[in-house]
């Protein structure tokens, strides 16, 4: 599996849009935890879609869960916990997550009520 590995670290500042420019990548994982990362979570990183694990828990991201996300089908694990700025309502999209086995998103300010395409999750 290849992977970015850059958690527990200093980094800051939003994520760049250009990590949706990583799609060559297969069965991949992306690594940005523990972080003081902020901004929001951009819609590009819907275009990796061999992405199988993508942890942004614990930095100060904030804003809305794109629904671009929905387009992550191979994802298996999505953490998005601690992230306290994190606002809105779970986008309908993340009902498109059939390989997901694990997912946090505690610790944040997500409001609204939970779609119910996310009850279709296979796996879980």
């Amino acid at each position: 599996m290849v992977g970015i590995y850059l958690s527990q670290n200093t980094l800051s500042g939003p994520i760049p849009i250009e990590v949706g420019r990583l799609v060559n990548l297969w069965e991949w994982e992306l690594q940005l935890q523990f972080n003081n990362l902020i901004g929001s979570v951009p819609k590009e990183i819907g275009n990796i879609t061999s992405l199988s694990h993508l942890l942004l828990d614990n930095n100060e991201l904030s804003g809305h869960i794109p629904k671009e996300i929905g387009y992550l089908t191979h994802l298996e694990e999505l953490h998005l916990a601690g992230n306290s700025l994190m606002s809105g309502s779970l986008p309908k999209e993340m009902g498109n997550f059939t390989a997901l086995r694990y997912s946090t998103l505690n610790g944040n300010n997500i409001s609204g009520k939970v779609p119910k395409e996310i009850f279709h999750l296979n796996k879980l």
